[in-house]
């Protein structure tokens, strides 16, 4: 279920969710903000939560990818938790405390500029417990919550991120009782004081899922449509039948 949208001049997408075959199958989380060329794929999952998950965060300005966490064969296989490449101002390559999954892993690093560590990845009494990542952006005194984990992965999960300038967090997910119930998007854009609901299920993925999105100045929600020329009126581009399984694609242009 592909889902895009354009926001500002923006010529490059943003693939919001993408689901093949159900939650178990692929699920990829993609954003472009403030005029960025380069992606952040916040989650992927592959064949189901027990293999791969990839998170990668692109900061501003930064030309240095950094790859949070990547799952390859289930929770007990390898983990490469941190990649970076180009210049990090200390040390050359992350600190690591590896003493296996089923015990803790602190990886800390500093980006460029930065005086704050970059905590990245925290482990405490294995992957069935608590998980945080942690990190700070050029500027910002808040952190930049990723993912965590609380007790296992049918649990909760929570990322947040905070954008330059924004005083409000950005809750891209947040699962709560297992894949099967609800997941929230939230997301603020750049002078926007209202959040934008990009996806919300309740209940599993049988039921609906709104989309709403803030543009400009607007203190009312406006949901996801199309306008065809001169159209005053909009054309909805949502049609469920029977759930998930079936295609949905959304598309929305803002500002030319």
């Amino acid at each position: 279920m592909p889902l895009e949208f354009y926001s500002g001049c923006l010529e490059h997408p943003m693939s919001l969710v993408s689901y093949s075959g159900g939650l178990e199958h692929s699920m990829s989380l993609v954003s472009y903000s403030g005029g960025l060329e380069h992606s952040m794929s916040l989650v992927s999952y592959s064949e189901g939560l027990e293999h791969s998950m990839s998170l990668v965060s692109y900061s501003e300005g930064l030309e240095h990818s950094m790859s949070l966490v990547s799952y390859s064969g289930g929770l007990e296989y390898p983990m490469l938790l941190v990649s970076y490449s180009g210049d990090l101002r200390v040390p050359d390559a992350p600190s690591v405390l590896y003493e296996g999954l089923e015990h803790s892993m602190s990886l800390v690093s500093y980006s460029e500029g930065l005086e704050h560590p970059m905590l990245l990845v925290s482990y405490s009494g294995g992957l069935e417990h608590s998980m945080s990542l942690v990190s700070y952006s050029e500027g910002l005194e808040h952190s930049m919550s990723l993912v965590s984990y609380s007790e296992g992965l049918e649990h909760s999960m929570s990322l947040v991120s905070y954008s330059e300038g924004l005083e409000h967090p950005m809750l891209l997910v947040s699962y709560s009782g297992g894949l099967e119930h609800s997941m929230s998007l939230v997301s603020y854009s750049e002078g926007l004081e209202h959040p934008m609901s990009l996806l919300s299920n309740s209940e599993g993925l049988e039921h609906p899922m709104p989309l709403v999105s803030y543009s400009g100045g607007l203190e009312h929600p406006m949901p996801l449509v199309s306008y065809s020329g001169g159209l005053e009126h909009p054309m909805p581009l949502v049609s469920y039948s029977g759930g998930l399984e079936h295609s949905m694609s959304l598309v929305f242009y803002s500002g030319g």
